[in-house]
C-alpha cells in the first residue's frame, strides 16, 4: 500500500500492482476445498425465505438427478450421495425464516 493526498485527517491508500493480493484467487485457482478425487465439494445454501436447498460447485447451481433445490436436507444428501457428489458439512444460510 502507497499512501496517496487525501483528506488531511484520513489517511487513503492506493493499491500497487506488484502487491501480493492474498484474497484474490489466482488464475484458475478455485476457491472451493477439493477433495481427494480432484473435484471441490459441492456447497450445500439453505434459502430460508423460500425454505428450499440448492447446491453450489464451480459458482453455478448444481443439478442432481434432474433437480435444482429440494425442501429437505437429507432428500438434498441422499440424492448427492447416490450421484456421488459429495457436499461440504457447512452449510451457507441466506435470508431470514418467516
Amino acid at each position: 500500500m502507497q499512501p496517496v493526498s487525501a483528506h488531511p485527517c484520513a489517511p487513503a491508500f492506493e493499491r500497487s500492482d506488484a502487491a501480493i493480493h492474498p484474497a484474490v484467487p489466482a488464475v484458475g485457482q478455485s476457491t472451493s476445498p477439493a477433495r481427494a478425487g480432484g473435484e471441490p465439494l459441492a456447497r450445500v445454501i439453505r434459502l430460508a425465505t423460500t425454505g428450499v436447498w440448492v447446491v453450489k460447485r464451480h459458482g453455478r447451481m448444481l443439478e442432481i438427478d434432474g433437480r435444482l433445490h429440494w425442501n429437505c436436507p437429507r432428500t438434498l444428501a441422499s440424492d448427492a450421495e447416490r450421484a456421488g457428489v459429495v457436499l461440504s458439512d457447512l452449510v451457507v444460510n441466506t435470508g431470514h425464516q418467516l
